[in-house]
């Protein structure tokens, strides 16, 4: 089958062009097209050619090899697609995430975590003196507390007041977890930081609106309150009821001990449950309980639970994705080394043959 009938309609005239160019300026090149397989199906090509030269050092034809890359180009396209799924999920969130480097002690920041902060994106990452001057005087040794956690390599979650450049205060929660290593040490801390002004202003209204579940539980644990009576973490009404009652039992010591210490000690909590699904599934869910004064003056605490089954297995599916993409790289330097070796032996079998090289370039100077 001639070259240019396998290539796909919309990108046969912009490769021929590659190759015809680097034809004539005898250089190698290396694109990416797509094939039309006899069957109809389309699939992604990597190619990389050299022209190989004659005696004379005359073009004498081209050489090279196509690798079908077409997991791999779904794999970023898949990445791209999780990426802006990321960035649509931030702005309409308003959340923002960072990552802390253990061994450049860096902090980075994305893009919305400056809007999340009330910081200019232009005035770069701050340093931890300058975030704590911006924060409620009542509230830096609560995140020293969590600090100590985050120093310890245990995951914390805090909600703090941060003045902003308008002299107005804005909740602000942050959740951090530890990153681990192949040996197990932490290499890094990942976390997100989400203005939740509104929730504390507006209550109810805002958890109304709120896409995860939103529990109220009184001092006795109970539930007063639940933002999706019929779509919440245990499909049924819990209002009533003790939260932990409604969990499966090898999971109640787990969350009455993270509630029972968010009420005493004002520290936030959070714990991870497992519940059976209408359609047969088992969802994972990470609940978030904080500490709050009740509108009758009273403490109590408000548990945010999401479930976080889809988000676990696009992970895996990432992690997948990108070790394939490692073990592509490995197969194409792995490729470029055995075609020097080869070259390199036709050169030494003409040598002594009597004949002249082929390959000038494999020569050492």
């Amino acid at each position: 089958i001639p070259f240019h009938d396998v290539l796909h309609p919309e990108d046969r005239e912009t490769v021929l062009g590659i190759v015809a160019e680097a034809w004539t300026c005898g250089k190698p090149y290396e694109c990416g097209f797509r094939a039309v397989w006899p069957d109809g199906s389309v699939r992604w090509l990597r190619e990389r050619a050299f022209p190989v030269l004659d005696s004379a050092g005359n073009k004498e034809f081209m050489a090279g090899f196509c690798t079908d890359v077409t997991s791999v180009r779904e794999a970023q396209e898949e990445a791209t697609h999780l990426r802006e799924t990321l960035d649509a999920a931030q702005r309409m969130a308003h959340m923002g995430y960072w990552r802390y480097d253990m061994a450049s002690e860096t902090l980075s920041w994305s893009d919305h975590m400056f809007e999340v902060c009330g910081r200019r994106r232009e005035d770069g990452v701050p340093s931890y003196e300058e975030q704590e001057e911006t924060w409620h005087p009542d509230d830096r040794a609560l995140f020293r507390v969590a600090a100590q956690a985050y120093a310890s390599g245990s995951p914390y979650s805090v909600v703090i007041r941060v003045l902003f450049p308008d002299r107005s205060w804005h909740h602000i929660r942050t959740q951090g977890f530890p990153i681990y290593a192949v040996d197990g040490s932490t290499k890094e801390f990942f976390g997100v930081s989400q203005d939740v002004t509104h929730l504390h202003r507006t209550g109810f209204a805002i958890a109304e609106a709120c896409p995860d579940t939103i529990f109220l539980l009184d001092t006795d644990f109970r539930v007063t309150y639940v933002n999706h009576v019929e779509d919440n973490m245990t499909r049924i009404d819990v209002t009533g009821k003790q939260l932990w009652t409604v969990v499966e039992e090898k999971q109640q010591s787990e969350v009455r001990q993270a509630l029972k210490n968010a009420l005493e000690t004002g520290q936030p909590g959070r714990f991870s449950t497992m519940h059976d699904q209408p359609d047969s599934r088992r969802a994972t869910l990470e609940s978030c309980v904080v500490r709050i004064a009740l509108p009758d003056g009273q403490p109590g605490l408000v548990v945010s639970s999401r479930d976080v089954t889809e988000h676990t297995l696009a992970d895996q599916k990432t992690r997948e994705q990108l070790d394939e993409l490692k073990r592509w790289r490995e197969v194409m330097l792995k490729w470029s080394d055995h075609s020097q070796e080869l070259k390199h032996e036709v050169n030494t079998l003409l040598r002594r043959l009597g004949e002249p090289i082929r390959y000038p370039s494999q020569e050492a100077p």
